[in-house]
């Protein structure tokens, strides 16, 4: 009789098929199925939130240790996936960090190394765009405080509300001048480059007992007001020149009083760079 041929047993992968639970061979199916050229980003991976949860959290931050017994755990299932293609970096101004001159010709090198006077020129030269502002045959302009140019570019380009220009503008003490000088617009718009509130709000975001911060959260606090209350638009580099100008003279611990300044002069940059053509907004 012809021996007879035994075909190797498939008990033991057929076993552990079985073994795991329906749910695990369904991940295990469905992971065969995806490609690399299908398989969602890591933005989507973080998008998607954890099924039956009360509090949804991200799949990339559930804990394999948080998993069913026998269960692969969600994060597991999806690390592979996320790591298939990186997520984007984040968009930044192409514009270099020693770029050319603005349209007021002032750079942002010498708003950094002469903040004084590159707010000068700046201004300056919006000054004398104004009714009355160029001086005539050795005679200084002045510019009329109902003129709407002055108290459009005063709100444009400091934190001078709407209901205050009247009173600022007065608080110059131009009124018996007849008219607005160049020197003490230029004084308006550097005063007035953050509102002292605003500053000690973020301030208080930034201090754990209300008297001092880290030098370390004001350099954060100070990208987060330049952002989003300045709407400022400066890439790394630019931000870091900036906060390393600024900080030049803060030691580990800073205090509200040291703040308050570093708040200003931070606005002040920010706030030329804008008017001066240096910065896009």
């Amino acid at each position: 009789q012809a021996a007879k041929v035994k075909k190797p047993a498939l008990a033991e992968p057929v076993s552990w098929w079985r073994a795991v639970r329906a749910s695990t061979r369904g991940c295990v199916a469905a992971a065969a199925m995806f490609c690399s050229c299908c398989t969602p980003g890591a933005e989507d991976v973080q998008s998607e939130l954890r099924a039956g949860s009360n509090n949804p959290v991200p799949y990339s931050q559930a804990s394999p240790a948080s998993a069913p017994e026998g269960e692969v755990p969600v994060a597991v299932q999806v690390s592979s996936r996320a790591s298939a293609r990186a997520p984007p970096e984040p968009a930044q101004r192409a514009a270099p960090v020693n770029g050319p001159p603005g349209e007021s010709g002032v750079t942002f090198d010498m708003v950094l190394s002469d903040l004084n006077a590159a707010e000068a020129k700046v201004y300056g030269q919006a000054f004398a765009r104004l009714p009355g502002g160029k001086s005539v045959r050795g005679t200084a302009g002045r510019v009329p405080l109902s003129d709407t140019g002055l108290r459009r570019y005063v709100l444009e380009y400091s934190a001078i509300e709407e209901a205050e220009v009247d009173t600022e503008l007065l608080k110059t003490g131009c009124l018996d001048d007849g008219g607005l000088s160049e020197a003490k617009f230029v004084q308006l718009l550097r005063d007035n480059a953050v509102s002292e509130t605003a500053a000690l709000e973020e301030f208080i975001g930034a201090s754990n007992d209300g008297s001092t911060s880290s030098a370390e959260d004001c350099r954060s606090r100070l990208l987060l007001m330049g952002q989003c209350r300045l709407k400022a638009n400066f890439s790394e580099d630019e931000w870091d020149r900036i906060f390393n100008t600024v900080l030049m003279s803060a030691g580990a611990v800073v205090p509200m009083d040291d703040w308050i300044i570093f708040c200003n002069t931070a606005a002040r940059i920010i706030r030329v760079s804008q008017a001066g053509g240096i910065m896009k907004r």
